[in-house]
């Protein structure tokens, strides 16, 4: 069935999709204790390794929507909208050294992005925000042992402008909100590394032939 349409170029869709996996892939984390490294003795390292599971199941719905202004008053036609989200579910099966079903490793729940834009008078502008949530990062002996990477959120903009049909500039920036990487054992107060990149901007010319 052919999505719905909205005025000109907007568009309301929906999907659904399941996947079965076999033998995926994971980091798996383990307390060695009096280990031997390189010719030194620990007495107590974190061993990772990849290993295979089983077997794993992934399902998900997805939403998209976008639309364009155009019926607002000049100059206001110009803004368009768009956005989507997806749900995820993923349970994997036989990971080595667990009895219970884990997630699949870098596979989030939740994923969105959101963003208004303008095109006019030569004038091209984006504001965008884009989330995903958590997900499991290196599998543990249990639960309160998997590492997780936590929530991220961002905003990202850029401005342009054509001067002539085949010549622009434009400056953009990322992650303006300084919004930080954190990774953490089983639950969110088990901080063990947080890391931030700051923001970054750049401007330049662009050439069209």
């Amino acid at each position: 069935m052919n999505p719905p349409y909205i005025g000109r170029k907007g568009i309301i869709a929906a999907a659904f999709f399941h996947k079965k996996i076999e033998n995926p892939i994971f980091l798996t984390g383990e307390i060695v204790t009096n280990g031997t490294y390189a010719g030194q003795t620990l007495p107590t390292a974190l061993v990772t390794q990849p290993r295979n599971g089983d077997d794993a199941k992934i399902t998900g719905l997805e939403f998209n929507a976008q639309m364009e202004l155009s019926f607002l008053p000049s100059p206001l036609d110009g803004l368009s909208l768009n956005g989507n989200i997806t749900f995820v579910k993923s349970r994997a099966y036989g990971v080595p050294g667990r009895a219970d079903p884990v997630r699949l490793t870098n596979q989030s729940n939740r994923v969105a992005s959101a963003q208004i834009s303008y095109e006019k008078y030569g004038v091209s502008a984006r504001v965008a925000y884009t989330y995903r949530s958590k997900y499991l990062d290196t599998v543990g002996t249990d639960r309160l042992t998997d590492q997780y990477v936590d929530n991220f959120n961002q905003f990202d903009a850029r401005l342009g402008y054509a001067i002539t049909p085949n010549f622009d500039i434009f400056v953009e920036g990322s992650n303006l909100n300084d919004e930080p990487q954190r990774r953490f054992i089983g639950l969110r107060p088990r901080l063990i590394e947080i890391e931030r990149y700051g923001w970054s901007a750049k401007t330049g010319i662009q050439l069209h032939f």
